[in-house]
């Protein structure tokens, strides 16, 4: 389930950081009163509306959202009457439209939110004679104000590059009044806006920016609030580390400054992030410094529930009871609000994990303040919880009766996390009663909400892989397994149907996939038909289920092809682990063998009268879980390998092949590398002869040791269009991008930067080859391939061979002579090339053991 504790988490760091100045940092601007001799006392009444303002302000800072909006909806009422005689009511009309406008979005009400700041727009507009000719601040700053509101409305809205424009704007107002709080929220605002297109290194070159400033600042409570936003900023983009580095400076700040609630809200935020590294140790301790610090009693509960939370997923099971006696008087004192709510909620949802007695009557109580509240995300995010306690105490019709009432309050209001949630909550209880297609179009709705929240959940707010990893990615593979499921039975048209579906729900996972190792939503993806690309190539698409391993081919001009293999988690798991335990030179070159034999069964036997039929030449395999850390090159017949039957490639999804074909050339060749020990890594004195022996073959411009450095890179990368670009140096794979890397003499370029250096090319004349000979996954990383699928995407070249571990000097000096001596063969493609690479490898008495040529992959494309 995606937790309420989860997106309320991610809905609360996006509010603070995208629109805590709308309402919260601004200051409050003198109100003129109207000394026209002729008001009326319709104009007298009106004057009473500032009061309205502040009232609505204490609703809203209390998260009793509907009772600000019916306050300032009666101050806006107030002031349209009086605002086309006195201009202080007009610019109190701008204000008023502005905290509505903000509350709105915090209400998704997003049509009323449009037309509150629609009309201040309008307003201010009509007021820039006057902002123009005298120059007053107060309207200056309402002028900035308006464009943030209006930049927050954009940035939910999805239009990231319209919101970066207008926090542009809103920077340049606060630039000319001096005033560095607004000037450092607007840029904050602008490096998340940036990283939401997917410009992750513009977005994080501004921050860094903002992080040096900071540093020549003197000591003060705007540097310890500024350092906060920052980390805050930080952690957002991903960057855990530096946030961690920026928070802690914050906290030393805090205590000199003795700012005491401060110091307990930065506890809070570094336990958030000790946990998102699963540091889970240092996170409890954070959380009951926090505990321990804070006197406001808001932050207390917080840092109570998030401790009683991690308390439960480590199964101290005697600690989180003693949590709850405390959590529970602390909630019964809330006044209700939004705030409550959602506290509430979180505490539930650890009650229901405890299966404490009382968390049926709390979510019960919790619903009827949420509907007094009337607000409607509070409600629905109640009906969920208590829905999904429902669907745990085997109660499905209750459990979907509550759903849907959620869902029908978000009727107007889909396209947000909660709405993913629940139609995920829907589709698995009509899952689990059968009910096959309404259960299909539930999880479809889930999914079309990803889509749209993809800059929240992933270019914004996600900062723990593993949000993506059990809360996103089992909608996309429940939905999977519904599809398949019984498809055996259908008509040919209606299998094909369904297989197709398949197919377009596990690229779409695939490319979501990636976009979360990126922290972007924006990856081209392009349709592709495989008869288009090579006709004599199949796709093989094995998908990995609870319960079985689902495999789907596509054989161009033929009907999708599936099978089935009954096999449950467990023994898909011990199964790989065993295969890549052998294929370890600590085994014999034959201790393999039975487990590839079986994995063959699984994956490719079924089919291989067809493959054989159809003349196919290549696999293309789009690999899943940890099927991806094995070299399919190792499957095994019974008689031999099938890389002596097939050439085969990889991708990490079809959609984001590149289908651009050529023949390699040898113009323009950059080899780089380093054989000699370098910041901690070992060296790799077979690099030098490996470099001799590609150049013999191929003329190439060569950065050894000491000229293999970023700039040097940088410079021969950028001054000419490359055909082949070969390192040979330590990298390393991982399922973080910070810690995906290529080492040069005196520095790291990690995946982002290396994109960036990469694509200061000319668009039109990417990289043909890409190879890295000497890079391995990262040990003990389940997920570390995603580093190399994310390396090969993100270079822009078309193709790129990797290593799956670092291989022994000799060995891979030899199998590169060999490919580049391939590669150079009329009618020969890279696949052809690294496999018969492999092959004179295997036929070599000193490297048949499959450690030595079988770890070499070819992604992207194979022609």
């Amino acid at each position: 389930m995606l937790t309420n504790q989860k997106y309320f988490n991610l809905k609360l760091l996006f509010k603070l950081t995208v629109m805590g100045i709308t309402l919260v940092v601004i200051p409050d601007a003198v109100c003129a009163k109207p000394t026209n001799a002729q008001i009326t006392s319709l104009e007298q009444a009106a004057i009473k509306a500032p009061n309205l303002l502040a009232q609505g302000k204490n609703f809203y800072n209390r998260g009793q959202y509907r009772a600000a909006v019916e306050v300032w909806e009666k101050a806006r009422k107030q002031y349209r009457q009086t605002a086309d005689l006195v201009n202080a009511d007009r610019v109190n009309l701008v204000r008023t439209n502005n905290y509505l406008s903000t509350v709105y979005q915090d209400l998704g009400e997003w049509q009323q939110a449009e037309a509150a700041i629609a009309d201040s727009s309008q307003l201010i507009a009509q007021l820039q004679p006057q902002i123009t000719r005298r120059n007053s601040t107060n309207l200056v700053l309402l002028q900035a104000q308006t464009l943030n509101t209006k930049a927050s409305w954009l940035y939910n809205q999805g239009d990231g590059r319209a919101a970066f424009v207008t926090w542009q704007e809103t920077e340049q107002i606060y630039q000319t009044l001096n005033d560095a709080t607004g000037m450092m929220i607007a840029r904050l605002n602008q490096a998340q806006a940036l990283q939401s297109l997917g410009y992750f290194r513009r977005g994080q070159d501004l921050l860094d920016a903002i992080a040096q400033q900071l540093q020549q600042m003197p000591d003060s409570p705007f540097k310890l609030a500024s350092l906060n936003s920052l980390g805050t900023g930080l952690t957002r983009g991903g960057n855990l580390d530096l946030a961690q580095a920026t928070l802690l400076k914050s906290l030393e700040l805090a205590n000199q400054l003795k700012a005491t609630e401060q110091i307990a809200t930065t506890y809070f935020q570094l336990g958030n992030i000790a946990r998102s590294q699963a540091n889970l140790a240092a996170a409890a301790d954070y959380y009951q410094n926090a505990i321990t610090q804070a006197a406001n009693p808001n932050t207390q509960l917080q840092a109570r529930l998030n401790l009683l939370s991690l308390h439960l997923e480590t199964e101290n099971l005697s600690a989180a009871n003693e949590l709850v006696s405390r959590i529970q008087a602390q909630t019964n004192q809330l006044p209700p609000s939004r705030n409550a709510v959602q506290a509430k909620v979180n505490f539930a949802q650890s009650l229901i994990q405890l299966q404490h007695p009382q968390s049926k009557q709390l979510l019960t109580a919790t619903l009827q303040q949420a509907q007094q509240l009337e607000d409607a995300i509070a409600t629905a995010s109640v009906l969920e919880t208590l829905g999904n306690w429902y669907e745990q105490n085997h109660n499905p019709q209750e459990a979907l009766k509550l759903t849907n009432q959620a869902l029908q309050l978000l009727a107007t209001r889909e396209k947000s996390i909660l709405a993913a949630s629940l139609h995920w909550q829907a589709g698995r209880i009509l899952a689990s009663q059968n009910q096959q297609q309404s259960a299909i179009s539930a999880y479809r709705a889930a999914t079309a909400n990803i889509e749209h929240l993809q800059q929240d959940l992933i270019g914004g707010n996600s900062t723990n892989k593993l949000d993506f990893q059990q809360a996103i990615e089992p909608i996309y593979r429940q939905l999977t397994a519904l599809l398949l499921q019984d498809i055996e039975l259908l008509s040919p048209p209606q299998k094909q149907t369904r297989l197709q579906q398949s197919l377009e729900t596990i690229e779409a996972f695939k490319q979501k996939e990636l976009e979360n190792f990126f922290r972007i939503a924006c990856l081209d993806v392009t349709e592709q038909n495989i008869a288009k690309i090579d006709r004599q190539a199949a796709v093989v698409y094995p998908i990995l289920l609870p319960d079985s391993i689902e495999m789907i081919v596509s054989v161009p001009d033929q009907p999708l092809i599936h099978f089935r293999t009954a096999v449950d988690a467990a023994t898909q798991t011990t199964t790989f682990k065993t295969l890549a335990q052998y294929l370890t030179p600590v085994f014999s070159k034959n201790a393999h063998l039975e487990t590839a034999q079986k994995l063959y069964d699984w994956l490719i036997r079924p089919v291989e009268s067809n493959l054989q039929q159809q003349q196919i030449e290549t696999l293309v395999f789009v690999l899943d879980g940890n099927l991806r850390s094995l070299p399919m090159a190792v499957l095994h017949d019974g008689d031999r390998y099938i890389i002596e039957e097939y050439d085969l490639a990889l991708t990490p999804g079809m959609q984001l092949l590149r289908n651009q074909s050529s023949q390699v050339t040898a113009e323009n060749v950059v080899i780089g590398g380093i054989s000699e020990p370098r910041q901690g890594f070992a060296a790799l004195p077979g690099v030098t002869t490996e470099i001799a022996s590609i150049s013999q073959t191929l003329p190439a411009e060569i950065l050894l040791n000491r000229q293999f450095t970023n700039p040097e890179l940088q410079q021969q990368v950028s001054s000419q269009p490359i055909s082949i670009l070969h390192l040979a140096t330590h990298g390393q794979f991982s399922s973080n991008a910070e810690d995906t890397f290529i080492l040069t003499w005196s520095d790291r370029i990690n995946v982002s930067e290396f994109d960036r250096l990469l694509n200061q090319r000319d668009s039109n004349t990417p990289i043909d080859l890409l190879v890295l000979s000497a890079c391995q996954t990262a040990v003990g990383d389940n997920q570390a391939i995603l580093g190399l699928a994310g390396m090969a995407v993100r270079s822009g070249a078309k193709s790129t061979v990797a290593s799956l571990w670092s291989v022994s000097d000799r060995s891979t000096a030899e199998l590169m002579e060999r490919f580049y001596h391939y590669l150079q063969q009329p009618d020969t493609n890279k696949a052809k090339a690294i496999r018969q690479a492999q092959l004179s490898l295997l036929e070599n008495s000193q490297f048949q053991h499959p450690y030595y040529w079988s770890p070499f992959i070819l992604v992207g494309n194979w022609d």
